[in-house]
């Protein structure tokens, strides 16, 4: 982490050369360790970023591909801008018609999220609902099928009491801890 803060110094002095030397060396880092996908996403953005600014398209598709790639497989995407993952999520249900029920699920979950994220609390149990109806019709496999449960009706439950429904918000919540206790592994 310590090359990532190094790079972002280096950018903010507005000396990319630096900074996409510091970031690369963190990449390198993060893969022969197994390092966090997330942040490994994170950092393929910065270099993607600095790359576009040096007008190095090719490179710049590559570690964007890279991060989107990351991202797949995580239920945000690496972006800090909610916004900007909204459409990339919202374009992936209208443009996608191939996607599996358990992939539009895993999209509309990554939406719910966004708009917590948003505070809009009412569109993010829209989603959630959706998410949670598709995934009850089309179970993920049993790997993930207890993480899957357990973090999306604690999400729901958070929501519920955010729009102050208490009620739901109890019985989510005791559905979480179900799933817990059932398979403490996870």
């Amino acid at each position: 982490e310590i090359y990532i803060h190094i790079g972002d110094v280096w950018r903010a002095r507005d000396n990319v050369e630096t900074a996409l030397s510091y970031y690369k060396k963190a990449l390198e880092i993060f893969i022969s360790q197994d390092g966090d996908l997330r942040d490994m996403a994170k950092l393929c953005r910065k270099v993607s970023d600095i790359y576009l600014e040096q007008n190095n398209c090719e490179d710049a598709i590559i570690y964007q591909e890279q991060a989107d790639l990351i991202d797949e497989n995580n239920r945000k995407r690496s972006e800090c801008d909610t916004e900007t993952s909204l459409q990339y999520f919202q374009n992936q249900l209208d443009n996608q018609p191939g996607h599996s029920q358990l992939q539009r699920a895993n999209t509309l979950y990554s939406m719910g999220l966004c708009f917590m994220k948003k505070s809009d609390y009412s569109q993010a149990l829209e989603k959630l609902l959706q998410a949670k109806e598709l995934f009850e019709n089309d179970l993920p496999s049993y790997d993930n099928f207890t993480r899957t449960f357990a973090s999306l009706f604690e999400d729901i439950a958070l929501v519920y009491a955010l729009l102050k429904d208490n009620f739901n918000a109890l019985i989510m919540l005791k559905k979480a801890c179900d799933m817990h206790m059932c398979f403490p592994s996870y």
